[in-house]
């Protein structure tokens, strides 16, 4: 699977209320948890519909059954500096 097939198959996920909530910044980021073909997934997904033309999705981990999370990308220093 593509980095963008797994995005917008998170996307897809979210909007259709299969996820597990993992908190929120007190702002429009929110982080939670997906399973994907079987691997699970925590994702930090924007509300804001202005920053979500740009990318839905700025940060993704896999998590692994120990616990780690084995990042694959962060994008929130954009997030937020494109906030301000």
């Amino acid at each position: 699977m593509t980095q963008m097939q797994l995005d917008q198959a998170i996307a897809h996920q979210y909007d259709n209320g299969r996820y597990s909530p993992l908190g929120a910044d007190g702002g429009a980021l929110k982080y939670i948890a997906v399973v994907i073909d079987g691997i699970k997934y925590s994702a930090d997904i924007t509300l804001d519909h202005e920053l979500a033309q740009i990318r839905r999705i700025w940060a993704l981990s896999e998590i692994k059954d120990n616990g780690q999370y084995n990042h694959i990308y962060d994008y929130k220093k954009h997030y937020y500096s494109a906030r301000v």
